[in-house]
């Protein structure tokens, strides 16, 4: 039986400009290795994306980029038993300030949480 969360994702947008995937990846998990966030993404909402649960703790990471990877903008994730969860959002480069990063987390049963992710 699975110990770990599954983890339900919303990328909100809150800019006109566009948000390009640099790199995003599952480390620790037993189910899945990936994470299939969408390679762009403009003003707005995207869902559709999560990760299953999993017998061990793991950590789901992604870094998205408003300029070709001169700023990038992070998110971690680590989920550990069916409702521990710890979000670090970070960010780097010369447009940084430009941007906020807010995560509104949900946990709608035990097992699984609801996670909005914010770019404005």
């Amino acid at each position: 039986m699975a110990n770990t969360a599954e983890l339900w994702m919303l990328l909100t947008n809150g800019k006109s400009q566009p948000l390009t995937l640099v790199s995003a990846k599952v480390i620790g998990s037993s189910s899945t290795n990936t994470v299939d966030c969408p390679k762009t993404f403009g003003h707005g909402t995207y869902g559709g994306i999560g990760t299953p649960s999993s017998t061990t703790p793991y950590q789901v990471l992604w870094t998205y980029t408003p300029d070709g990877g001169q700023t990038l903008l992070n998110f971690s994730v680590s989920l550990n038993g069916p409702m521990g969860i710890q979000i670090v959002p970070s960010k780097s480069g010369p447009h940084a300030g430009d941007w906020t990063l807010a995560e509104s987390p949900q946990l709608i049963q035990q097992g699984t949480w609801l996670v909005r992710f914010y770019y404005t």
